[in-house]
């Protein structure tokens, strides 16, 4: 398991649920369970790091906001925030549609 696939495990441990995880980090459900499969999630690594270190320490209620903080986008070469592939959205006469 990659270093987000245990964290999260850890953040389960702890009473959290993947959709708790989720909200946390400002994702979608679906992400955290590649964190297993996909080995994805490198880049929220310190974020759940520090949530973590808090939920274990206790007393902290700003959980998504902590850990909004330690969360990066990526970057191109040029230093330019990175594309993010979306929907195709169509314009009809009718209407739209992905």
């Amino acid at each position: 398991m990659n270093d987000a696939a245990q964290l999260a495990d850890q953040l389960q441990q702890a009473g959290y649920t993947k959709r708790d995880i989720a909200r946390i980090i400002d994702r979608d459900p679906s992400l955290v369970s590649q964190f297993y499969t996909k080995n994805k999630g490198a880049a929220f690594v310190p974020a759940l790091r520090n949530v973590l270190t808090a939920v274990t320490t206790g007393g902290i209620t700003e959980i998504p906001e902590l850990a909004a903080r330690h969360i990066t986008r990526r970057t191109t070469v040029s230093g330019t925030k990175a594309r993010v592939r979306t929907k195709a959205v169509l314009i009809t006469p009718t209407g739209t549609g992905a």
